[in-house]
């Protein structure tokens, strides 16, 4: 749509040069300002092409970022709905009524700061695993497979998160690398035929803040968030 316009525009300018070159009846004076005129607005068009590519690009870019904003505050969200549980079959089998009980910490009880919790201070960072059947088997029959085959003392297991996720995969959530390994090999060694295990990463956070005071400029903000967050 866009070249068929800019092909569009070229063509009524290089028609108004044409005739004004063909003509015989028009004095030079006269051609002259057309052909200035003309080339007056083949710039602008330009400039007014190039500028829409950059206001495009930086609403691509504005949109990416407010995604990822958006995936961190689900994140930020779901660190402070759960909580560490003692690694237990029956915790396992009740993933559910602990949700649900810990979506308001009780009173007298200090909420995790934001900067502890992505420094990985705090005590809600959390280390997933994906569990993925190799067959066309339920998410409930898996879940019951993992009980059976993976006793979470013997592992040594915090398990925070034991639920069914929509495509069927199950997520285990804990409390530190070393789990999600102890995790994923117990899967291979014990249901690798029926069951397949994914440790997931923990990406870096991305911050936007707003309303910075004038004093502070690109070169020395890194320096004054430090100085007065310490």
């Amino acid at each position: 749509m866009a070249e068929d316009t800019d092909q569009c525009i070229d063509c009524a300018l290089e028609n108004i040069v044409n005739v004004m070159n063909q003509s015989k009846h028009v004095k030079n004076e006269l051609k002259k300002m057309v052909m200035e005129s003309v080339s007056t607005l083949r710039n602008m068009f330009q400039a007014l092409k190039k500028d829409i590519a950059v206001k495009t690009a930086k609403a691509i870019e504005l949109q990416i970022e407010v995604n990822e904003a958006k995936g961190q505050l689900r994140a930020c969200r779901d660190t402070r709905a759960t909580t560490q549980v003692a690694p237990s079959v029956d915790r396992m089998q009740a993933p559910d009524t602990r949700t649900r009980d810990t979506q308001h910490p009780p009173s007298g009880r200090r909420m995790e700061p934001y900067s502890d919790i992505v420094a990985g201070r705090g005590n809600n960072k959390k280390f997933k695993v994906i569990i993925r059947a190799k067959g066309n088997q339920t998410s409930e029959t898996t879940k019951e497979l993992i009980k059976t085959k993976l006793n979470p003392t013997e592992l040594k297991l915090g398990v925070r998160t034991f639920k069914a996720l929509r495509d069927g995969r199950i997520l285990i959530e804990v409390g530190s690398k070393e789990e999600t390994e102890r995790i994923r090999t117990g899967i291979s060694e014990k249901c690798r035929e029926e069951l397949e295990a994914l440790v997931q990463d923990l990406r870096n956070p991305r911050l936007v803040i707003y309303n910075i005071p004038e004093d502070i400029t690109l070169d020395n903000a890194t320096k004054t968030i430090r100085e007065q967050n310490s």
